[in-house]
């Protein structure tokens, strides 16, 4: 931006031929300083994992849009599948700052020279109960009776159930 200086030289031009003072007006040019939020989905390439929609736009959240100084806008919402997205941190290990879905935020601080304010998803993994239909039998105690998906293939190996007098056919 052009910058222009009153200065004793230029200053004799502001007057009138003879010499009266006439009023000046000056207008400042303003531009609101600007900053990035980025998201980090923190999901371990997990392709189910995305950002939400504004529910005040109905636009998808963009990771790396551009804010304004002085606007108050929202953190996104998160979703993937399998797990509860349950808020946004400033550090990958979920510690530091906590900014909830859709939390209002303004004038984010951001590092001097760095116009980018990142945060970090934190997850936490939906717990699925199991439920046995038996038709009468007995199950065996070493079935799984949750799971999660980051559960181990190994860990939900199912043992046979039983009843008297029948055989059993399988899960």
């Amino acid at each position: 931006a052009a910058v222009t200086e009153i200065s004793p030289a230029n200053y004799q031009e502001m007057l009138t031929p003879n010499g009266s003072r006439q009023y000046i007006y000056l207008y400042a040019a303003m531009q609101p300083y600007t900053y990035t939020v980025t998201y980090d989905l923190n999901a371990e390439n997990d392709e189910t994992a995305s950002l939400g929609i504004d529910n005040k736009t109905g636009d998808p959240y963009v990771s790396g849009q551009m804010y304004e100084i002085d606007k108050t806008y929202q953190f996104a919402v998160a979703s993937r599948n399998g797990f509860r997205f349950d808020y946004w941190t400033v550090n990958a290990d979920g510690s530091g700052n906590r900014y909830g879905a859709h939390t209002n935020f303004r004038n984010l601080k951001v590092a001097e020279g760095n116009p980018d304010f990142k945060v970090y998803a934190h997850w936490t993994p939906i717990t699925y109960a199991i439920d046995y239909n038996l038709s009468g039998g007995r199950n065996s105690n070493l079935n799984p009776l949750r799971f999660t998906v980051q559960t181990k293939e190994a860990d939900l190996r199912l043992y046979n159930a039983t009843k008297t007098n029948y055989v059993f056919k399988g899960w």
